[in-house]
């Protein structure tokens, strides 16, 4: 048998699944995301060139912290969009096979909410994860849910109601980065969960939602890039958040750096899209990282 014969075979798949399924992330909304950081071009350039081959308590929530309004908190009891079913279905797992839960509800199902204590936090330090991480599949993607910084309220297909805490800020930019992705929800993220700035409106009076659809219906939930773990870079009190996550090749990296930002207004978190590009595009280790 020929050394070639016994050379592993590539696989063609799955590039070609992400160039499918993130379509659209580089199609219409392009512009939009080439201002979220040039992420999602990193993030499917990056697969296809790639993928081949605990710590300090911090919050919003504390005494030296602005205090939270009682709409900033997690209520213990979470509204649920009645308009749609509520419950499980059968769990499933993604391609790296992590635990993924099918909500019956498309939007996603909200977990019962209890606030958690935590002290002040100084950007930079090791985030405390946020507690009850679920990872549920909604729409063409996987998303956190947790049960201490929400989200508490699931309505008219959006996530909204976040804990003014660092942690409820990466819950809510990765859900409204993720959800602004998927052309059911985009008008709605675009109008709710984006603050609008100028540059903005800009780029949105360019830009256009496409639908793109995989043959493979699985392709989406098993391609779609999911956070391995998060850090906060930047942090003004109950204010802003400067956000990374990190988003892997393989089961053990390298990982695709995404950066975002969030600003609390009018009683919730709301993303931003940076001015400039994080220093680092990779990493090969999620030393100094949270663990989702």
């Amino acid at each position: 048998m020929s050394s070639d014969s016994k050379k592993t075979p590539k696989e063609p798949e799955r590039p070609n699944v992400l160039l499918r399924t993130g379509q659209w992330w580089l199609a219409s909304p392009a512009t939009l995301w080439a201002s979220v950081g040039f992420l999602l071009v990193i993030v499917v350039a990056g697969a296809i060139l790639v993928a081949r081959g605990g710590g300090e308590d911090r919050a919003a929530s504390g005494p030296s912290a602005a205090a939270p309004t009682p709409s900033s908190s997690p209520t213990t009891q979470p509204e649920q969009d009645q308009s749609g079913a509520s419950g499980f279905g059968p769990p499933s797992a993604d391609w790296l096979g992590r635990p993924v839960t099918k909500p019956n509800n498309p939007a996603g199902q909200v977990l019962p909410q209890t606030a958690v204590s935590r002290g002040p936090y100084t950007a930079g330090e090791l985030v405390p994860a946020p507690v009850g991480v679920m990872w549920q599949q909604v729409g063409p993607s996987v998303l956190p849910f947790s049960t201490s910084d929400g989200p508490a309220r699931i309505g008219d297909g959006l996530a909204t109601d976040y804990a003014r805490t660092p942690q409820g800020a990466a819950l809510a930019a990765l859900q409204a980065l993720v959800r602004v992705a998927n052309p059911d929800a985009y008008q709605k993220v675009v109008d709710r969960q984006i603050l609008h700035t100028p540059e903005l409106e800009q780029m949105l009076a360019h830009s256009r939602p496409e639908q793109t659809k995989s043959s493979d219906p699985t392709a989406i939930l098993k391609f779609t890039p999911r956070p391995a773990a998060f850090r906060v870079t930047g942090w003004i009190e109950g204010e802003f958040a400067a956000i990374q996550y990190a988003l892997p090749h393989s089961e053990n990296g390298p990982y695709t750096i995404l950066a975002a930002e969030a600003v609390w207004v009018d009683g919730d978190w709301k993303l931003r899209l940076p001015d400039t590009k994080p220093r680092e595009t990779q990493t090969t280790t999620l030393a100094g990282w949270t663990l989702w």
